[in-house]
């Protein structure tokens, strides 16, 4: 068994503190479990649990909310299956409670299983979208008259996507020689 930390002390303690108090051996790993959950455990970690569920809300990724959301009702103990399902869609964004609502998720598995499937979307700002907007502006301005052809030389030079590989190479080669016409 491999115990670090707090619970290395603990466990060295308790094993000199068996021949000297007359203590029961810990002979099975039930009771070594109900000893460390006496030892580390806050008596109230249901209540605790209970506590962080209700302030729990999907801020990243759906996956993320789920695990945590899981990982919260390890903890919790006699919770109808109600309160799990109605606490589970209580914390996610409004966009996802109402897709799981319209699929009529009934109990707390399905409620995950469907919510772990949805994609999750971002809506970008208007300022974003805004800067997108100015900055290909920009590129279109700086590239001038043979803008087009410019970027796909850079394309081709890029080291992450070779000529040679590319599976539209066939367009691309006729792109570049209506180019040249062009220019020449």
């Amino acid at each position: 068994m491999y115990l670090t930390g707090d619970a290395k002390l603990w466990w060295r303690t308790r094993l000199s503190d068996n021949a000297s108090a007359n203590r029961d051996k810990i002979e099975t790993w039930d009771i070594l479990k109900k000893e460390l959950k006496d030892q580390f455990l806050p008596c109230n970690t249901s209540w605790l649990a209970r506590e962080s569920l209700q302030k729990l809300r999907h801020v990243g990724t759906v996956r993320d909310y789920v695990k945590e959301f899981s990982s919260l009702m390890l903890d919790v103990r006699d919770m109808p299956e109600e309160d799990k399902l109605f606490n589970f869609l209580l914390g996610l964004q409004t966009w996802a409670q109402t897709e799981l609502r319209r699929q009529g998720v009934k109990d707390l598995s399905s409620a995950i299983a469907t919510a772990d499937r949805l994609v999750d979307f971002r809506v970008a700002h208007s300022s974003d979208l805004e800067k997108k907007k100015k900055d290909s502006g920009k590129e279109k301005e700086k590239s001038g008259k043979g803008g087009r052809m410019e970027s796909l030389r850079k394309r081709s030079t890029r080291s992450d996507h070779r000529m040679r590989d590319c599976p539209k190479r066939g367009k691309l080669n006729a792109l570049v020689a209506e180019a040249d016409d062009d220019e020449g």
